[in-house]
């Protein structure tokens, strides 16, 4: 591939402290054609790399097995692990808004960040969580809403290292400030769905699917989970420590979710009476 191959890649990608292995797997689980297009956009590209769904996911499981290998229990995913130790990031926590709407922010570069103490110089490859997400021993909803918000900006910087050098300039030193929700923003939706893969992969929502539902889909009537289900979510979630929004939005992606018609659902004590 002359100059679009690994040599070019190393070159590049090597000047920076992050691990990047990923980076060659994933390209290398490419066909031929969609391995090109993408190292094309990366040397030449100007436009924001546009990953499918199937490709975030085969990019989370890249990342996965290279940091952790194939787990061996079932548990939550140490994204505060494969934050410094895996891609290299350091996390620091500062006041992000007053009204805490603004809850993570990651730089690429040497930069500047306004604060709620005023502007901070912040080094590179850092993620900025606001002072809210702060480990607390007794905060189970906090907690999870940290590590959804440190998998988000993960994944602002592995998809990061495979934009052109052309759309990081664009990007510039900081992916401005952002708020913790869904925006119409191609790049917020490839983090969000890119941070739910990483702490929710499929064979792990796999074991823990068989623990805690004994292999039977969660059932939904008409929007609503019966008090067996409800529970089953809950333990799963506790265990994952994700948010049971998270996790539902989760098992609705990989089939795990039936939905029928609330006139389908029989409650059990109506049976028991009859």
């Amino acid at each position: 591939m002359s100059c679009l191959g690994q040599s070019w890649i190393l070159s590049v990608f090597t000047k920076s402290k992050v691990c990047l292995s990923f980076v060659h797997l994933f390209l290398s689980k490419m066909s031929i054609e969609k391995r090109t297009n993408v190292l094309y956009n990366m040397k030449y590209g100007g436009e924001l790399m546009i990953l499918s769904r199937e490709d975030l996911e085969d990019l989370a499981q890249t990342v996965l097995s290279d940091f952790q290998g194939v787990p061996v229990k079932i548990g939550p995913i140490d994204i505060d692990r494969l934050a410094t130790e895996y891609l290299g990031l350091v996390v620091q926590y500062e006041g992000l808004s007053e009204d805490q709407s603004i809850l993570g922010v990651t730089t690429y570069a040497p930069c500047e960040v306004w604060t709620t103490r005023g502007a901070i110089y912040v080094a590179p490859n850092t993620v900025l969580l606001d002072w809210s997400l702060r480990p607390l021993p007794s905060a189970d909803s906090s907690r999870c809403l940290r590590r959804f918000t440190l998998a988000h900006e993960c994944a602002h910087q592995i998809l990061y290292r495979y934009e052109s050098a052309s759309f990081q300039s664009q990007i510039g030193t900081v992916y401005s400030p952002r708020r913790f929700r869904v925006q119409e923003d191609w790049n917020e939706w490839q983090a969000n769905a890119l941070g739910a893969a990483l702490l929710m992969p499929p064979n792990l929502l796999q074991q823990a699917w068989f623990l805690f539902c004994t292999g039977e889909k969660l059932h939904r009537y008409g929007g609503w989970l019966p008090p067996t289900e409800r529970s089953q979510l809950e333990n799963m979630s506790r265990c994952l420590e994700v948010s049971r929004s998270a996790l539902l939005i989760r098992l609705e992606q990989l089939d795990f979710v039936v939905d029928e018609p609330w006139s389908a659902y029989c409650d059990p004590l109506d049976v028991i009476a009859s």
